[in-house]
């Protein structure tokens, strides 16, 4: 039986728009699917400052993201752990949230999944055409204002150990090993400034090239 979509006035609109973001925070698939029966814009962004807080509570990485502005609920289930984030991801994209929908800093959720991802489910499962009704795939390559792409965003932003199978999983899914930020900067270039010796030598082998020093980080 499909879904009937309401069309609610413009207030109770953004309210379900806004206790969707909560829902996907908390990993509450049922009540995400409650939300979205109702009405609720699956590609909604926040517009407000001041997420830092519940995402925190909610057992998001605290480095991996500013505190929450224009983000979607997409982008928010992908920072929570894997037992909860996996299914609200899934169950976002099933009811066709975009995932290549841009925060005020122009990243997508791939940018986010390349900082939290997890034996590359979240990749995954914003790469799988069969988890969207219109068969919509994330860009791999897409660049955030910066010029950055979740390639890049994999070598600086991401915290703790870089996982090889990240970068493995990132360039056969099609990431251009080579691309230049705004800076004019490469991933290896980025990894030569911030002495990530190991990224570097594994960017190396698979073709990785220099081309600007990145600003000091």
């Amino acid at each position: 039986v499909a879904t009937q979509f309401l069309d609610p006035p413009a207030k109770t609109f953004r309210k379900l728009s806004t206790d969707l973001h909560w829902a996907a925070i908390e990993g509450d698939t049922a009540e995400v699917k409650r939300l979205i029966a109702a009405g609720a814009n699956v590609n909604a962004t926040e517009t407000m400052n001041g997420g830092e807080r519940p995402l925190l509570a909610a057992g998001a990485d605290p480095v991996a993201k500013e505190p929450a502005n224009g983000s979607s609920a997409l982008h928010e289930a992908i920072l929570l752990d894997h037992a909860r984030g996996w299914n609200a991801v899934f169950l976002l994209r099933q009811f066709g949230a975009d995932p290549n929908v841009t925060d005020t800093t122009g990243a997508t959720p791939m940018h986010f999944a390349a900082l939290r991802w997890d034996e590359e489910s979240w990749g995954w499962a914003l790469l799988d055409p069969s988890a969207d009704p219109h068969r919509r795939v994330a860009n791999v390559n897409a660049k955030d204002r910066d010029g950055q792409t979740p390639l890049h965003w994999f070598v600086t932003k991401s915290s703790g150990a870089k996982d090889a199978r990240v970068l493995r999983w990132l360039l056969s899914n099609g990431a251009e090993i080579n691309a230049v930020d705004n800076h004019g900067s490469t991933p290896l270039d980025w990894a030569n400034a911030y002495g990530f010796v190991e990224v570097a030598n594994a960017l190396r082998g698979y073709g990785g090239v220099t081309r600007q020093a990145p600003p000091a980080p």
